[in-house]
């Protein structure tokens, strides 16, 4: 599924798959259910174990991951190896998401299921 995305004054395709599309669909909880984490229960109120059992994990995140934004505009030709860079993206270990330095809103995340929903009809 392809969106129109404004950058720079102008207008650049970007597709999205279907599967990540559905991700971008606001939760709705079934009846009786609670979104809200709750240490040491399941969704259904069970209890459950820790996660950290057998002492739990020495590996550290980043405190943030950047990667580049990549178009390859013409992947079945001889020029397949080459790449228009769109920008970068940075997503913080609080789950803030930025945009070649500005954070990406709410309001961007719910005009994009939008899209999504209207153009999987």
């Amino acid at each position: 599924m392809a969106l129109p995305l404004s950058v720079a004054a102008e207008s650049v395709k970007v597709t999205i798959s279907a599967a990540d599309c559905q991700l971008l669909q606001p939760y709705t909880p079934e009846s009786g259910q609670d979104p809200a984490y709750k240490p040491g229960v399941d969704v259904e109120g069970n209890a459950v174990a820790p996660a950290d059992l057998g002492g739990g994990s020495q590996f550290e995140l980043p405190e943030s991951f950047t990667f580049p934004l990549e178009v390859t505009p013409f992947p079945d030709s001889a020029f397949s190896s080459s790449a228009i860079r769109l920008g970068e993206v940075r997503v913080d270990e609080d789950g803030t998401a930025y945009w070649n330095g500005d954070p990406l809103t709410d309001r961007d995340r719910q005009l994009v299921a939008k899209e999504c929903l209207e153009n999987s009809k």
